[in-house]
């Protein structure tokens, strides 16, 4: 879910960028996994915490991901520049 965030990525971004943001597309598409220790194992540069996923694409870029193990769903929050993103959000009442 949120595949169109990474699409306008692909689309806007220089060649580097929308090449890694291609293949990360096809790999969250392919992509199977159950645990936060799964994914941080394709994914070593990423930053877990719980649900939260934040995936580096390249100088100043990154995507940010909801995962749900149990339901093997992600949702693509955001993809694009870091200094656009918006803060993450606390989650039942603790802070981001």
């Amino acid at each position: 879910m949120g595949i169109g965030n990474l699409g306008e990525l692909a689309k806007c971004a220089d060649e580097t960028i929308a090449t890694a943001a291609r293949a990360l597309w096809a790999e969250l598409a392919d992509g199977s996994w159950k645990t936060d220790a799964d994914l941080a194992e394709h994914y070593p540069t990423a930053t877990i915490d719980g649900a939260q996923v934040r995936i580096p694409l390249g100088p100043g870029h990154h995507v940010d991901l909801l995962v749900n193990y149990h339901a093997e769903m992600m949702l693509i929050e955001y993809a694009g520049v870091a200094d656009s993103a918006q803060p993450r959000r606390a989650t039942k009442g603790k802070a981001a």
